[in-house]
């Protein structure tokens, strides 16, 4: 046999072998992966039904936080329940209330009241459409209602004619253009200042009315409630047997205070009546931004004031 007859009978050997060691590497390869899946299969034929429980509540509970932070930080769904706000807002419509520019976070057991509330972002613009919650102002119920927000900290309020006046902190009259308006009061109401924190303003049961007058704190009968108890202006214990004969209970507003009215002024319970009165801060839950289900088709647009603020 020649020197290249026996070259290439080498290079056919170990041709040969390379082809034989690939099939064996091969074979081996694919007996592993069919090990490993039918450890697989094992491994998935032993889980548990408690491991089945606990992979649900996990889940469950992890629905549940995101849910609860969404509610808390972003937005909402809110149910409109009555006419109160109509045109803008009609009875069944579901608005989006946003709390990405101010509201108030919910940080407790998800859909009940039992937790706390704290402030989101920063507070509400004169017009505005919002949603409040009512703590207990009609014998310990609590709801939320939506109003328009017409009266800041330190404006003053009054309605002649059915026309609203509002007066700012500054003494300056405001600028009021209520195109949205469905029906006038028929009622003139105020003037009314609406109190800022630190203020002291009359109290009816559970509700903060305007700021104190200055000849009734100069008459000495004003009483300071706070937690069941009574006190002077300057801060000072009363006993409940040594108030004075004209008692005028007021509180000392610890957040500021918003003056809220319906569009449909007519018929629409809000902080013109004294079981009302204003809303602090903290009982604002959001703005409304839209509504995202409609009764009837929509008519809906910046006309009602609710699309944008009319803040001047």
């Amino acid at each position: 046999m020649s020197e290249a007859e026996k070259q290439q009978s080498a290079q056919a050997e170990e041709n040969a072998e390379k082809k034989a060691a690939f099939r064996i590497f091969n074979t081996r390869r694919l007996d592993q992966e069919n090990d490993e899946e039918q450890d697989g299969k094992k491994k998935k034929k032993k889980k548990t039904w408690q491991r089945e429980v606990l992979e649900w509540v996990v889940t469950l509970v992890v629905a549940l936080v995101i849910a609860f932070v969404v509610r808390s930080f972003l937005f909402e769904p809110v149910y409109v329940d009555g006419n109160s706000m109509y045109p803008t807002l009609r009875h069944g419509e579901i608005m989006y209330v946003s709390k990405s520019s101010y509201g108030t976070g919910f940080l407790g057991i998800p859909f009940t009241d039992i937790g706390w509330r704290f402030n989101v972002g920063g507070n509400p613009e004169r017009f505005d459409v919002v949603v409040c919650h009512y703590d207990g102002k009609d014998g310990g119920k609590q709801y939320n209602v939506v109003k328009r927000v017409v009266g800041l900290p330190g404006d003053t309020l009054s309605l002649i004619d059915g026309n609203l006046i509002v007066i700012d902190e500054d003494g300056r009259r405001v600028h009021v253009d209520e195109d949205f308006i469905y029906h006038k009061a028929i009622a003139d109401f105020g003037p009314f200042t609406v109190a800022k924190a630190g203020d002291i303003a009359y109290l009816n049961g559970g509700s903060v009315l305007q700021v104190v007058s200055d000849e009734d704190l100069a008459s000495g009968n004003v009483v300071i409630v706070r937690d069941g108890q009574y006190y002077t202006v300057d801060d000072q214990p009363i006993a409940a047997n040594a108030l004075p004969a004209g008692a005028i209970f007021c509180t000392r507003c610890e957040e500021d205070q918003y003056f809220l009215m319906g569009d449909n002024r007519s018929g629409s319970l809000d902080s013109r009546d004294p079981s009302k009165g204003t809303v602090k801060r903290s009982e604002i839950v959001g703005k409304v931004e839209a509504v995202i289900w409609h009764t009837i088709p929509n008519r809906l647009d910046d006309r009602f004031g609710l699309g944008s603020s009319k803040r001047p």
